[in-house]
């Protein structure tokens, strides 16, 4: 695209989102700079773009689809993906969509569905429900981050994963149409009728949006969770040795149905030499809650089964460290503790973390089938790894049923004499030993988003031939649906 075309097109978005709303890169300079605490590679970005009202999107997608050689555009909600590449695009030159300032929602407390837009935060709606009957599926992550980015990138709850949440979308797509998917399609908002009910009538489309660059999502229907009447939550302890004991007492804990929320399971290690802590033991949390009565009697059943594991010991909590708080508000609904749990690893505060933090942190996010070879497998991958490169790395054990679980890797180096190169290298061989053990990723940062992801989807990656041609058939539907390639090209499609 000339500067000429470039300009052009700039102004003509300024009209649409309003000057004020429109940063482009300093004349002389190579884009606009995106800070980001993994440091993967920089991007060249042209501008980025605020909305205040989501229906403009709509337009700027049809501007953008009758421009010659556009540049790519990429959205995003609060950009807090941190670890995976933060707010930066997968491919350059781009533009920004920066979704941040739609916080728009509408609650239905009869049926328990939020209808929300990419700019809220889990903070703004936990705290909208903190006084109803109704709490919010949160994460551990900081209240700022967004709930429906954090869903389309399948993002893990401490209930369920995220997309089990979301009962529709709506999405614009690269030509500018809009689509309304699942409960949103069967029954608008505007009608003021809310199903929980995700599926809608005919194919199944919400999924096409999760990962992909289909379309930008501008709404989402959340199913919310009942609050309930008792809420217990259990920390536990254990030592390494007793690792695949552990992981066996758990999984048949949830084929009992005693246990019906994501488990969660640390264990800080490796690099001490760079001051980082080092803990001898896994430390677990998990809540059993429901009707006084009923929560009571699986409870104890549930910590006479922990108990049996020799060398474990478990116990009913309501506060403690910072770890242990913010967990306990997580299990209730509640992310505001997760502020100080984040600041006491990054040594700064939310707001500050891409750009002030003096230690580099990525994350490797795997599936594992939660079997206790397999998860005493994997530890050792990370283990191993750890210990080699000199890099910090950690495994939380998120369980997400009795037959998996997701591993979030993180690596944390400071920036020291050549940390990119060791931290480049150590991410290279924990992926690579997961691959060829058979565990894949679920989500990926953005340096591995095309080449690994189409791997991965394929089935070719660790060795194997025999691909099963889920990229070619996406991509024949991104080519139908994006046929100038604008809409983020990369982002796990070409």
């Amino acid at each position: 695209m000339t500067t000429s075309t470039l300009s052009a097109l700039l102004e003509d978005c300024r009209r649409l989102v309003g000057k004020e709303h429109v940063t482009v890169a300093v004349a002389g300079e190579s884009g606009i700079r995106l800070a980001d605490v993994g440091r993967y590679r920089d991007r060249v970005v042209e501008a980025v773009l605020r909305p205040q009202d989501r229906h403009v999107i709509s337009d700027l997608m049809k501007l953008f689809a009758t421009t010659p050689d556009p540049p790519s555009i990429y959205p995003l909600s609060s950009g807090r993906n941190w670890g995976l590449g933060s707010k930066k695009p997968v491919k350059t030159p781009a533009i920004i969509l920066d979704l941040n300032a739609l916080t728009k929602m509408k609650i239905d407390y009869d049926a328990g569905i939020a209808v929300i837009e990419p700019g809220v935060t889990q903070g703004m709606l936990a705290r909208t429900l903190k006084t109803s009957n109704y709490m919010l599926n949160v994460t551990a992550s900081a209240a700022e981050t967004s709930v429906l980015g954090n869903a389309v990138e399948r993002g893990v709850g401490f209930y369920r994963q995220r997309t089990e949440d979301v009962l529709g979308y709506e999405a614009i797509l690269p030509s500018g149409d809009i689509v309304r998917t699942g409960m949103i399609h069967s029954h608008p908002p505007e009608r003021g009728v809310f199903l929980p009910y995700s599926h809608g009538l005919g194919p199944g489309l919400t999924p096409l949006f999760e990962q992909s660059n289909l379309g930008i999502v501008t709404e989402g229907a959340i199913a919310l969770i009942p609050r309930p009447q008792s809420t217990r939550v259990v920390r536990f302890a254990f030592p390494k040795i007793r690792l695949e004991d552990t992981v066996d007492c758990i999984a048949q804990a949830y084929k009992d149905e005693l246990v019906r929320v994501i488990t969660r399971i640390y264990h800080p290690e490796t690099a001490t030499s760079y001051g980082f802590e080092k803990q001898e033991e896994f430390v677990g949390y998990t809540c059993i809650n429901g009707m006084e009565n009923v929560c009571e009697i699986t409870l104890t059943e549930f910590l006479k089964r922990l108990e049996s594991v020799k060398g474990l010991s478990a116990e009913v909590i309501s506060d403690g460290d910072v770890l242990t708080k913010s967990v306990v508000n997580c299990y209730h609904g509640d992310p505001g503790s997760n502020e100080e749990m984040i600041e006491s690893l990054f040594g700064v505060p939310t707001r500050g973390i891409d750009e002030k933090s003096r230690t580099v942190w990525r994350f490797v996010l795997m599936l594992v089938p939660f079997r206790p070879s397999c998860i005493s497998e994997a530890y050792g991958i990370v283990r191993s790894i750890g210990t080699q490169s000199g890099v910090s790395c950690s495994a939380t054990i998120n369980v997400l049923s009795h037959g998996v679980a997701d591993l979030a890797v993180n690596m944390r180096l400071p920036k020291v004499s050549g940390y990119l190169e060791r931290l480049n290298e150590a991410q290279e061989a924990i992926l690579e030993g997961f691959v060829n053990k058979g565990f894949v990723p679920y989500r990926l940062d953005v340096d591995h988003m095309p080449e690994v992801g189409r791997e991965i989807m394929d089935g070719t990656a660790g060795g194997l031939t025999s691909g099963y041609g889920v990229p070619a058939l996406a991509q024949r539907l991104k080519a139908d649906m994006d046929p100038l390639g604008l809409l983020a090209p990369g982002r796990y499609l070409t």
